[in-house]
């Protein structure tokens, strides 16, 4: 699998995937699960710091996302998990749907969990879950997250993806509330 890399002045990530089977070194039964590892480079040196293996059952795409001491990854292809940036160790991190993006904006971050809009507050870790009243009550748990920004103004614009047939939505929320 074609590595993906994320990063900034601070440290380089590179994931890739592949067959837990090819990997006889992880000392894993083959269960057809798929072996994802994180290498964490200092841009300045070229030195690895650490590696992050982790086998995950039903494994899609490397889905890697950067925010200030956090490294977000898709974990188990149902929800967002992170690692510290210092250590490479796991982070608590708010449930959020991994089908739908995770975006800074305002902020904070941006994220969808089931039927709610979430907004992430990564350094006091304080979550706030409103429901996503934009959408129409018989679609809310179909909609995803693509993007978001905010103005100058009072408001963040989200990117809203309602399925791949009805296209999406943008979507002006009060960055506050």
């Amino acid at each position: 699998q074609p590595p993906q890399v994320i990063g900034d002045d601070r440290q380089i990530f590179v994931a890739w995937r592949h067959p837990a089977a090819e990997r006889p070194l992880l000392e894993r039964p083959n269960t057809g699960h798929t072996s994802l590892e994180l290498s964490a480079f200092d841009p300045i040196s070229g030195e690895r710091t650490w590696t992050f293996v982790d086998d995950i059952p039903d494994w899609r795409t490397a889905l890697l996302h950067l925010t200030g001491d956090l490294l977000l990854f898709a974990d188990h292809g149902v929800d967002w998990s992170a690692l510290d940036r210092t250590t490479g160790a796991r982070a608590p991190f708010p449930v959020a749907d991994i089908d739908s993006a995770v975006c800074s904006a305002a902020g904070r971050l941006w994220a969808r969990r089931d039927d709610h809009l979430l907004t992430i507050d990564a350094a006091t870790d304080h979550v706030h879950a409103e429901p996503a009243t934009f959408i129409p009550a018989e679609r809310r748990h179909q909609w995803s997250l693509i993007d978001c920004a905010a103005t100058d103004d009072r408001e963040v614009i989200l990117a809203v993806n309602l399925d791949r047939f009805d296209g999406g939505l943008l979507v002006a929320v009060d960055r506050d509330t």
